[in-house]
């Protein structure tokens, strides 16, 4: 990838330096492996073709800005997002537009933006159901759970995660099944659901370790198996739960969720 971008050969250079993304994406280096798609964006605009430019442009770009999510650097992946957003409006591509507003409706929910949250979401399922896909209405299902649950209302964040796992279940979309069966756990939580949420919760956990999706472990074991086990009185088991999720949240880059999680030990302890 290094020669061909010195040698100014980008169609060659892009998909190596994408290849390089995957690599270290799966190894969970996601600095690197946004450094990696920088690399190949800055190459993109050296392409002659506009329709090619734009054919690879926007899966990059979505790419880039999912590890940039993972990292926190919300900002940069705004504005990564706007880009993504203007190259698929001129194409009209609905299901793409869909991945754009549920990806901006996440960043804005660890923001704290309550009603930019919601209303990416909303966006995110009507581009959804114009797309016809399946994935991308159960991830904006997902969203909307996170939506309603940040707004405090959260039967209606219950039954938004339930209406994501439905869609999981029917379509086998066993990809984005944990972190949602986690967060449905949660939901039931402050139901007063508890052998429901303990089920679920434990479900999540062993189907995010069958996938090798450490970032759902961490989410179904800190900030979700953690509060479960704790508000069960299983102070030990909670206590395991959120030290576990902590050591990944460290071994992936994730300070937020480091900080979330000591939270709950610091609780427990």
């Amino acid at each position: 990838a290094h020669h061909y971008s010195e040698a100014r050969v980008p169609e060659k250079a892009i998909p190596l330096w994408k290849q390089a993304a995957d690599h270290a994406s799966k190894a969970w280096a996601t600095a690197e492996a946004v450094g990696h798609l920088e690399r190949a964006l800055g190459l993109v605009q050296e392409l002659a073709d506009p329709v090619e430019k734009s054919g690879q442009e926007l899966p990059l770009l979505q790419e880039y800005i999912a590890a940039l999510r993972i990292l926190d650097r919300y900002p940069e992946a705004l504005k990564a997002l706007d880009q993504a957003e203007e190259i698929a409006a001129s194409a009209a591509d609905n299901e793409s537009l869909a991945h754009i507003h549920y990806m901006r409706g996440n960043i804005h929910f660890p923001m704290g933006d309550i009603d930019g949250c919601l209303e990416e979401h909303q966006a995110a399922q009507q581009f959804a159901r114009l797309a016809a896909s399946p994935e991308m209405e159960a991830r904006a299902f997902s969203g909307l759970g996170d939506a309603w649950f940040m707004r405090g209302q959260l039967a209606t964040a219950r039954d938004r995660f339930h209406d994501c796992l439905e869609i999981v279940e029917r379509h086998g979309l066993k990809e984005i099944e944990p972190v949602n069966r986690a967060m449905y756990a949660h939901a039931q939580l402050y139901m007063l659901q508890m052998d429901e949420a303990r089920e679920n919760v434990l479900a999540a956990i062993e189907q995010a370790r069958a996938g090798k999706n450490i970032r759902a472990e961490m989410v179904a074991r800190g900030s979700c198996a953690g509060k479960i086990f704790f508000d069960c009185g299983e102070y030990a088991e909670a206590r395991r739960q959120s030290d576990l999720a902590i050591e990944i949240a460290g071994r992936i880059g994730n300070r937020r969720f480091e900080v979330v999680n000591m939270a709950i030990v610091a609780q427990i302890d």
